[in-house]
């Protein structure tokens, strides 16, 4: 029983020491970004977040990033810099209750919000948030979906259309 607690005891201290150790290296994917840059993408002030009211949802808009960096998916293969990607999505809720859980819909590849699919999650009882990808539906700014733009990464990763 003694020998047990000391091996746990021992493995504790092992885990506790070893997350220390990986908490001060920075692993894929998270030395992709700067210390910088992961300021800049927490910076709440940035967002620039509204919302407009609708019967039964509403739809809402955010910036997901103030200064990208990508190319052009056709040629000549421009590479933009500082341009500013506005996000569109449809917020949809239950009418009553609450609270209730989440679910988030990524607009898939080369697409836009399904408003529907939201809708029927919500009459499901959860708030759906579907949202377009840049360049789909009401979002601007930022690469057009497209096979060369998620490979354009010549700059590095933070090029790179995901």
């Amino acid at each position: 029983m003694i020998a047990r607690g000391i091996n746990l005891i021992t493995l504790w201290l092992f885990l506790s020491l070893s997350a220390g150790a990986f908490a001060q290296k920075a692993i894929p994917p998270n030395d992709l970004w700067t210390e910088q840059v992961m300021t800049q993408i927490r910076d709440k002030s940035t967002l620039e977040s509204s919302v407009e009211p609708q019967a039964g949802y509403a739809e809402v808009y955010f910036t997901s990033n103030p200064s990208a960096n990508f190319f052009d998916a056709k040629e000549p293969y421009a590479e933009r810099t500082n341009e500013k990607i506005r996000i569109h999505g449809y917020l949809v809720y239950p009418l009553v209750g609450g609270p209730f859980p989440a679910v988030v819909f990524n607009h898939g590849r080369g697409s836009q919000a399904d408003l529907g699919l939201a809708q029927v999650v919500a009459s499901l009882g959860a708030v759906a948030l579907a949202i377009d990808g840049p360049q789909n539906g009401k979002s601007t700014g930022g690469p057009v979906d497209h096979m060369q733009a998620w490979i354009s990464v010549d700059k590095g990763g933070q090029y790179g259309y995901l």
